[in-house]
């Protein structure tokens, strides 16, 4: 067995090199001023794509009944209500 917490390490920093490459007013930004939407919208995606590409095989895909209610109820406080209610929400 693997060090997950190593391979998770190696997988963030490979993407913050691919976006130094490919986006580098993003990686910038991740820098000096994370709290830009984009680059707090980038961080998050980095952050939760790392955690879920190592994440044990533990469930079906699909979720069950239970699940979906948790899923649906915190998709609700997710929506403040300032603003229309988003058509999806991220799934991780």
């Amino acid at each position: 067995q693997g060090d997950v917490e190593k391979a998770r390490t190696s997988y963030v920093g490979y993407t913050l090199a691919y976006l130094q490459d490919s986006m580098p007013e993003l990686y910038e930004a991740l820098k000096t001023d994370p709290s830009r939407p984009d680059a707090h919208a980038a961080l998050v995606e980095v952050t939760w794509d790392a955690i879920a590409a190592f994440l044990p095989v533990t469930h079906e895909a699909a979720p069950s009944g239970e699940a979906q209610r948790r899923l649906g109820a915190i998709a609700r406080v997710a929506n403040d209500g300032s603003g229309p209610p988003p058509s999806r929400f991220l799934d991780v």
